[in-house]
């Protein structure tokens, strides 16, 4: 875990220009940071799940739009197909919370 490592332990690897790949110290502290944090600095990402997995989350909450559709069983749906993650969380309360709106 790259959060239990000084900085001075650390490489991220980048490809310049010309497609070498050359490596480097992150100019953060990693040790004791936040894997969001870490990801966010090192891969410009503020998701901590990757784009297919982000993509397949948006499709079931997107669901909740067709007339008809259950909550409680649409976030059942997210639960069984998604990991544990804070956008599977954060999904989950927002697609509960839209379905309690009259």
């Amino acid at each position: 875990m790259v959060s239990d490592c000084p900085k001075e332990n650390v490489l991220v690897f980048e490809k310049n220009e010309a497609g070498l790949v050359q490596w480097h110290n992150p100019d953060f502290q990693t040790f004791g940071a936040s894997a969001t944090l870490i990801t966010h600095e090192i891969f410009g990402r503020r998701e901590t799940i990757g784009d297919y997995a982000n993509e397949e989350l948006k499709k079931i909450e997107a669901k909740l739009e067709a007339p008809g559709q259950d909550a409680r069983s649409l976030a059942r749906e997210l639960d069984r197909t998604l990991g544990d993650s804070i956008e599977k969380t954060l999904a989950i309360t927002r697609i509960l919370k839209n379905s309690s709106k009259p």
